[in-house]
């Protein structure tokens, strides 16, 4: 019992160390394990179509108004319009968004997709 309590003990603090040693927070290493490619997203839309993602990037062009706006998001991968009810994030940010895709609209073979963050 005592070997099992020192192990556990040891463990938390190997894990609560390897998080002090990182340079982002927990929650944020975490989500970043579990984020969806933007370009993966916009290659297969419909079957993305009203499902819940999350994705990272880096903050674009934007438009805010009464603190709500769109602002465009990228990854490496591609670029998406994120729709926000929040503050939109300043140019050049890192953000990680939790949100649903939409095809809000085709415009010959373009398909146009957005993310309404929640």
């Amino acid at each position: 019992m005592l070997k099992t309590i020192s192990f556990l003990l040891v463990f938390v603090l190997l894990l609560v160390g390897f998080f002090l040693y990182q340079k982002e927070s927990p929650v944020n290493l975490l989500l970043t394990f579990s984020t969806e490619n933007i370009a993966n997203i916009k290659a297969n839309s419909s079957k993305f179509h009203n499902k819940k993602v999350t994705i990272k990037g880096v903050v674009g062009s934007r438009l805010g108004v009464l603190g709500s706006g769109f602002y465009n998001l990228d990854d490496g991968s591609e670029n998406i319009l994120v729709m926000t009810s929040k503050a939109v994030p300043d140019s050049g940010d890192e953000v990680i968004v939790k949100g649903v895709v939409n095809q809000a609209f085709s415009y010959g073979d373009q398909q146009v997709v957005v993310i309404v963050d929640n």
